[in-house]
């Protein structure tokens, strides 16, 4: 069967027991999971009564420090809800730049279109 492009194989892999083409993870939730989905409604409120740049400003802070990476406190973050739109602002940077990327097929989503 002929496919035009990954997200065909991906429709085919969904109606197998085993999905190798489907570039998402698709597992059961750790215990460690579980405990963060039973929390929730208490996070949903908490977003409500705090401003944008307050969660951001603490999640920043929170994963670095987490990481021990405090001197990446220093340095701005630019953050986005998706990854596809980080790989458009950093193809629009690359564009822009005169810089190319080499990708390798197949190749996920529309990644190819984006670099184009």
């Amino acid at each position: 069967m002929d496919y035009n492009d990954l997200t065909q194989h991906e429709l085919q892999g969904l109606k197998h027991r085993y999905n190798i083409s489907d570039g998402h993870c698709h597992q059961s939730q750790s215990l460690e999971q579980k405990k963060i989905v039973d929390m929730l409604p208490q996070l949903w409120y908490e977003s409500e009564r705090l401003k944008q740049h307050q969660l951001d400003d603490l999640f920043v802070d929170t994963f670095f420090t987490h990481q021990n990476q405090r001197a990446a406190l220093e340095t701005p973050s630019m953050l986005v809800y998706a990854s596809s739109i980080a790989i458009v602002i950093t193809a629009n940077y690359m564009m822009k730049q005169k810089y190319s990327a080499t990708l390798i097929s197949p190749c996920f989503d529309n990644l190819p279109d984006i670099f184009k």
